[in-house]
């Protein structure tokens, strides 16, 4: 593997004048930048649902329809396939032709897809809807958002990222309370139902309303990208760069780990005779502390060596899986453990979002974001399914838990070992 190019790569071609760090900086980042993170906060809160409510409805769908817990979580590992091969493709389009139009298709194929999943009788219909979600899902994923956020912001990009995948952490604060509502005042196919039509009209409108691409900056009438140009290694510098394969790889174990632990601590506390509803009321404690997290993380990495508060923040899965390896059954132990999966929900996407926007620049960050983000979706969608398979075949979780641990230890090294980042405002434009 090769090293990021430290150098202009158009540097003998002089009469091609690169932007400076000042005109590769957005302008103002000001009210209308942040109205636009906000919108980004409500995208990603939708985006995630799927995989939110899903922990307190496992239980009753398989119930119903005589399923394993493994079976019932596979459509997650469907959306993380689908993730993997068309993330790139989708990231490319980001960076030629922006956000919105491509977050709104998205946006009415995953609603659709989750509306859809209320109807479903068999095991073949529910991988079929499945695959609807996911089609919709991966024109949402965080590329999409990240980049309309890196395009208007430099100095606070850390705080901006946060606060916009926060988002996240209200999914996950929100969509099991709420799945578990309706589950316990109706069943889990009106908890779909009122998911899909709820995200949709909360998401929809502001999408077609207020979410915009920034104002092209034109340098070639026949250029077909409406973002303005700015700097950072090629496509193929990045793919052929250990910094990819580093950050791929730790997004991977780090999702892995956390969304396994996400997805099952609703059935995991059933086990230990916690009713569903109060069961449900303590998973929202993660939703609570990964917005914190991502606000305190943001806020952090904007001041300190980005890798350092990675290595921080990678290692509270860590200990979760530890604490769950001695849990007692107790309430305030749950609390504890559900506050840790939290903030290190709040450590994930954010911290590899920053530091491939800053190790690969803006450039062609949709594309080399996108395709990482490929990775990230493959361990959200096997850790899931992985812990449903592993309490299937041996009756408890304890053995995915210490699975878990090596995942971690190499995140962590990966992340540590990472070079300076790259000086990419003499990068040439092609």
């Amino acid at each position: 593997m090769t090293k990021l190019p430290q150098t202009a790569l158009g540097s003998q071609e002089p009469k091609s004048r690169e932007p400076t760090p000042q005109e590769n900086r957005p302008a103002s980042e000001g009210p209308a930048d942040w109205g636009v993170v906000l919108i980004c906060t409500a995208g990603l809160t939708v985006c995630m649902i799927y995989l939110y409510s899903l922990g307190p409805l496992i239980i009753p769908i398989s119930q119903e329809l005589g399923w394993t817990r493994g079976q019932t979580s596979a459509g997650l590992s469907l959306v993380s396939i689908i993730s993997v091969i068309a993330a790139p493709v989708v990231g490319y389009n980001i960076d030629r032709f922006g956000s919105r139009r491509i977050a709104i298709v998205g946006c009415i194929l995953f609603c659709t897809g989750i509306t859809s999943l209320s109807q479903v009788g068999s095991l073949y219909a529910w991988f079929g809807v499945w695959g609807l979600v996911a089609a919709g899902s991966v024109l949402m994923k965080p590329t999409v958002w990240m980049s309309a956020v890196g395009q208007r912001f430099s100095r606070r990009r850390g705080l901006a990222m946060g606060l916009a995948l926060s988002g996240t952490g209200l999914s996950a604060a929100l969509a099991p309370v709420i799945a578990g509502f309706l589950e316990q005042q109706f069943d889990w196919r009106t908890a779909f139902l009122g998911l899909g039509i709820g995200s949709a009209c909360l998401l929809l409108p502001l999408l077609v309303l207020f979410f915009k691409d920034p104002v092209a900056i034109k340098q070639d009438e026949s250029a077909p990208t409406n973002i303005a140009p700015v700097a950072g290694v090629s496509i193929a510098d990045g793919f052929r760069s250990a910094t990819f394969a580093r950050l791929a790889i730790a997004g991977f174990c780090v999702n892995f780990t956390v969304i396994g632990l996400v997805v099952h601590f609703v059935p995991l506390l059933t086990s230990y005779d916690f009713a569903a509803a109060h069961a449900a009321k303590l998973a929202s404690v993660i939703g609570v502390s990964t917005i914190v997290a991502r606000l305190i993380i943001g806020t952090l990495i904007d001041r300190f060596p980005a890798k350092i508060v990675a290595v921080i923040g990678f290692l509270l899965p860590m200990l979760a899986c530890v604490l769950l390896l001695f849990f007692d059954g107790s309430q305030a132990m749950a609390v504890v453990i559900a506050m840790l999966i939290g903030a290190s929900l709040g450590a994930e996407v954010d911290i590899i979002a920053y530091l491939s926007s800053h190790h690969f620049g803006m450039r062609n960050f949709g594309t080399l974001f996108g395709t990482i983000t490929g990775a990230i979706s493959l361990g959200i969608g096997l850790g899931p399914t992985a812990a449903g398979v592993t309490f299937d075949y041996f009756g408890s979780y304890r053995p995915i838990f210490i699975g878990m641990l090596p995942l971690i230890i190499l995140a962590v090294t990966l992340i540590a070992t990472l070079g300076p980042y790259p000086d990419h405002t003499a990068q040439s434009r092609s």
